[in-house]
């Protein structure tokens, strides 16, 4: 999901908000989204393209992973570097849960305008902010 736009000559995927709403029966689960140009004619056929993948792994009830993946050649005005945020929604507060993204702990903080994570009380989710360059990302959520 990106910002409003009234035309999608304004769409861009800079700023992605990906929104996954826990559910305890789900062990692993996955999402992709297809992203190109948005105008040039077979993209697919051409390699022009992005799969970004999203997964959930459940570890155990202490520990979950999720990934995030980018597969395919890309097309010409990709976002080199994009800001995500990561919308938790159902998963309980839990004043002792951490994340860490690629074996770095992440910092808790008081909004959503910095690297780090927070529990929205009002809206009942976890957010998770940070910036993306296409790498693989393991986000491993601890307690």
């Amino acid at each position: 999901m990106t910002t409003v736009v009234n035309s999608t000559d304004n769409y861009s995927t800079e700023k992605l908000i990906l929104v996954y709403y826990f559910d305890p029966s789900l062990a692993n689960n996955s999402y992709t989204m297809f992203e190109d140009d948005g105008s040039t004619y077979g993209s697919i056929e051409k390699d022009k393209y992005e799969l970004i993948t999203f997964k959930r792994k459940h570890i155990d009830d202490n520990h979950t992973e999720y990934n995030l993946i980018s597969i395919g050649k890309g097309y010409y005005g990709q976002p080199e570097i994009r800001s995500i945020q990561l919308e938790l929604i159902g998963l309980p507060d839990d004043q002792g849960r951490e994340f860490e993204i690629n074996g770095v702990k992440l910092h808790k903080q008081q909004d959503i305008s910095n690297n780090g994570y927070h529990y929205d009380d009002k809206n009942n989710m976890w957010i998770i902010n940070f910036i993306w360059k296409g790498e693989e990302i393991v986000i491993k959520q601890n307690k």
